[in-house]
């Protein structure tokens, strides 16, 4: 899977960033995008209608607290991913508007959590992935002059999407699309991505030197007048570092950024059907039933904690009845259970 994503991910990246220099510098398109639809469309492919409901698949407490733990460092790192390709003032527009855009989309969240859900009780999973929404929702146009009011109306926005998302729209997908999203990417990457696509097309339809003064040009540098035009000498008398650019205005720019999402989508759509079909085939081995949700069969697992809270055996002996009995299948050898009387 990786050896065909990863060339087609740096292809559609050069073609979004070099060939249709549209701007994304929190990658909701050639990240967010791509990747979400790249794997769904795996996902179609190799849909098996056994697969879905298992009882493993679904989540216990102690497993929800750790991803929650990973979804607060996220939450608070996530205004330093989408400025990190970026300088000076656009910067600092990035941060403050992925900061805004994720607080609003964090309240909003809960807000609409407790009203879907029976007994008005907040949902994990909701908390889980919805509170990311904003900062996938805001990339693409994290950097630009949005304003405040812009930013939390984005995250609340991305937050209602995705936490309707995942109550309603997922179950529909996979009893009617044969879409089994087991980890909630449609909703959290997928649609939050091309929705920050298509707000990045209004920003750059909405720039303009009365709004970024001649800064506009570092914002969008295809904008920049061409080469050897008089346009360009009056900008480089106040910017001297502003490079040539194609002369776009802002409604080119703004069709070029709906394009670069349009080819986001294509590619990852295309790249994921095929790789789907590649591992369709019998020599990839892939999982048996009892394997699917389950890492016994690459990692050392302890006892579920249930059983060894009701157990009446100490924990040590559970333990190593538990390591005998994994080596016996292993090996194919009897391994006599551990004589707790001499211990």
């Amino acid at each position: 899977m990786v050896l065909i994503e990863i060339p087609l991910y740096a292809t559609n990246e050069w073609l979004v960033l070099t060939v249709y220099k549209a701007t994304d510098p929190g990658a909701s398109m050639v990240c967010h995008t791509f990747g979400a639809y790249f794997g769904l469309a795996a996902a179609v492919v190799l849909y098996q209608k056994e697969h879905c409901g298992v009882s493993k698949e679904g989540s216990v407490y102690h497993s929800d607290i750790f991803a929650m733990i990973g979804t607060v460092f996220l939450w608070l790192f996530w205004p330093s991913f989408n400025a990190a390709l970026t300088s000076g003032d656009d910067r600092h527009r990035a941060i403050i508007n992925t900061y805004l855009s994720l607080a609003a989309c964090c309240v909003m969240t809960f807000a609409i959590s407790a009203w879907i859900t029976e007994k008005g009780r907040f949902n994990m999973v909701h908390v889980q992935n919805a509170t990311l929404a904003g900062g996938v929702a805001v990339g693409t146009a994290c950097d630009t002059m949005m304003g405040p009011f812009a930013a939390l109306l984005i995250g609340s926005i991305a937050s209602v999407i995705c936490t309707l998302g995942f109550k309603y729209l997922t179950p529909f997908l996979a009893r009617h699309l044969r879409l089994h999203d087991t980890c909630g990417v449609h909703d959290l990457h997928g649609m939050m991505g091309i929705f920050g696509g298509i707000v990045g097309a209004v920003m750059a339809g909405v720039a303009s030197e009365n709004l970024y003064g001649l800064g506009l040009y570092i914002q969008y540098p295809a904008m920049a007048p061409p080469l050897n035009s008089n346009e360009l000498k009056y900008v480089r008398s106040g910017l001297i570092d502003i490079k040539a650019g194609l002369g776009r205005t802002a409604s080119m720019q703004a069709g070029f950024q709906l394009i670069a999402l349009v080819t986001s989508l294509g590619i990852g759509i295309g790249g994921g059907l095929v790789t789907g079909l590649i591992m369709r085939c019998s020599v990839f081995e892939p999982p048996k039933e009892h394997q699917l949700y389950d890492d016994n069969d690459y990692w050392e697992v302890p006892e579920d904690e249930e059983e060894l809270a009701t157990s009446p055996e100490p924990s040590y002996i559970q333990a190593g009845r538990h390591y005998n009995a994994r080596n016996s299948l292993s090996t194919g050898t009897r391994v006599g259970p551990i004589n707790d009387t001499k211990i």
